[in-house]
């Protein structure tokens, strides 16, 4: 197995997070539940471990005169994510040069 493959970030809610916060500085939390579409129960419940690992940082502040959580990747996640992503890319280069080799479609 491919040391930079992550199980931890491989969950698919996880994994849509991380990629969603790869672009952006820090995103309102009602933006990043609907990039992702899922449920705001189902963001805390992701995002919860993404912060005890230190992959993600959440904050707290104001906007049009209501309270908002803003989410970001750190670099650790950054790093983590990218290496997940090359990662998957060997694998797949690995498996569909083994089908061309084979002659598999």
């Amino acid at each position: 197995m491919d040391p930079s493959f992550s199980a931890f970030l491989h969950v698919p809610a996880r994994l849509s997070i991380v990629a969603s916060l790869d672009v952006a500085t820090w995103m309102e939390a009602g933006l990043l539940r609907d990039m992702v579409r899922i449920s705001d129960s189902a963001l805390r419940e992701e995002l919860s471990p993404l912060v005890q690992a230190g992959h993600a940082a959440i904050r707290e502040g104001w906007a049009m005169g209501s309270g908002r959580t803003y989410v970001q990747v750190t670099p650790m996640g950054r790093r983590a994510f990218h290496g997940h992503v090359a990662a998957l890319e060997r694998l797949a280069q690995a498996t569909s040069g083994d089908a061309a080799r084979r002659g598999v479609a």
